[in-house]
């Protein structure tokens, strides 16, 4: 291929081409065409574009003040914590549970679980239970997205589902 002789286009000619560089991947422009060279092989002068600026080197300067900066607020959470303490009640006695003291929604499932079988079984249990879970990904190694063909991991997240709902509103009920 010949040599393309560059020159210095007005700005009404290289913005419709520039606009075009897409085109370039499809083979709709020359391989010679100076516009494109140009744009493509142009280096950015970052030298230029901040000389004369003030700059900050990051290590000791930036990070000296950010440091200095949460040291501050370190010490005056700590002034406030130490002479304006939070409010507290009367200390709670982990030996006797007052009536009517249930978890939050999120483990009601675990709290009917323990309230029908053995401590252990039940902790036990639902550490498999949430094993299995976190493996599941590992056992069902079926590489198809399909809902039809995924009868394994389909049918065990269901049955988890279902598990906890019912759970859950047994200990609500409770």
């Amino acid at each position: 291929m010949g040599t393309v002789e560059t020159e210095e286009l007005p700005a009404e000619e290289t913005a419709p081409r520039l606009a075009a560089v897409p085109e370039r991947a499809k083979g709709r422009i020359p391989a010679g065409d100076p516009v494109w060279k140009q744009s493509c092989t142009q280096e950015l002068d970052h030298e230029a574009e901040w000389a004369g600026q003030p700059t900050m080197r990051f290590f000791p300067d930036h990070f000296l003040s950010e440091a200095t900066a949460m040291l501050v607020l370190l010490s005056l959470y700590a002034v406030l914590a130490i002479f304006m303490p939070a409010g507290l009640d009367i200390k709670a006695n982990p030996l006797a549970t007052p009536t009517g003291i249930k978890p939050e929604w999120y483990f009601l499932f675990l709290y009917a679980v323990l309230h029908y079988v053995p401590v252990v079984v039940g902790v036990m249990g639902s550490l498999v239970g949430f094993v299995f879970l976190a493996a599941i990904p590992w056992i069902d190694r079926n590489p198809s997205r399909k809902p039809r063909t995924r009868i394994f991991a389909i049918s065990a997240s269901i049955l988890l589902m279902v598990g906890i709902v019912v759970l859950t509103i047994i200990g609500l009920v409770d």
